[in-house]
Formats: C-alpha cells, sequence, structure tokens
C-alpha cells in the first residue's frame, strides 16, 4: 500500500504536478520559487500561464541600469546606448562547479549547476 502526498503545485509555477515524495516540494520552473513554486523570485516578476514574466516589460523599455532589475548575479551595463544585464560575474563555489549531468526545470541537461547558474542569468 502506498501514500502519495498532496502536494499543490502551482500549475503555472512548477514543471510537473506531482513532488518529491520525500519533502513534498515542487520541481519549479525559472524565476519561480516556493514549495509550490508559487511565487516568483522578484517582486518585479508575475506568475501567468508563461511562467514568471515582467508584465511591465513591454510596456517602457528601461532608458538607464537604474530602470532595470538584473537577477542571477547579472550587472547592468550601458552597451550602445542601451542598459543590458550581463553575467560575465556570476560566481559559483566548488560544489557548483562539479560536473555531472542536471537535468533542469526548462529540461534540458546541464553539465554543471554552475552552467544553470549561468544560463538563468543570460535568458533574463
Amino acid at each position: 500500500l502506498f501514500f502519495f502526498l498532496a502536494c499543490g503545485c502551482h500549475p503555472y509555477g512548477s514543471t510537473r504536478k506531482d513532488c518529491l515524495q520525500d519533502t513534498g516540494e515542487c520541481a519549479c520552473h525559472s524565476f519561480a520559487t516556493g514549495r509550490q513554486c508559487d511565487k516568483c523570485i522578484d517582486s518585479s516578476l508575475s506568475l501567468t500561464e508563461r511562467g514568471c514574466v515582467n508584465l511591465n516589460k513591454n510596456r517602457r523599455r528601461p532608458r538607464t541600469c537604474r530602470d532595470l532589475n538584473c537577477l542571477f548575479e547579472g550587472i547592468c551595463q550601458t552597451i550602445n546606448g542601451h542598459p543590458r544585464c550581463t553575467c560575465q560575474h556570476v560566481t559559483c563555489t566548488s560544489d557548483e562547479q562539479r560536473s555531472m549531468n542536471i537535468c533542469a526545470s526548462d529540461g534540458r541537461t546541464y553539465k554543471s549547476k554552475c552552467d544553470i547558474k549561468k544560463q538563468q542569468c543570460l535568458k533574463q
């Protein structure tokens, strides 16, 4: 006889309906967080059918770095007169740099946790 935990994974924030049975935690899409993946990691993002997105992104382009919120250790730099998040300063611990194949919430396999961190920064 098996019993499964009721997960309550958020349909927009989680990658699956089921959860880790030992902890009850759901697998979250990029930028989603919380035990049930029901929150976004940053208050400038909103949880929608498309995941955590910046709803203001299409309304007004940032004119300066002061207007741009870079996540995942990204640093704003002005390039060709436009503010952009750059990711060359992403730092990783030795554990994160250790080579191992990891399947991430975007369905892709990365060679290390560090690789995932860098890709999260680049995709913002």
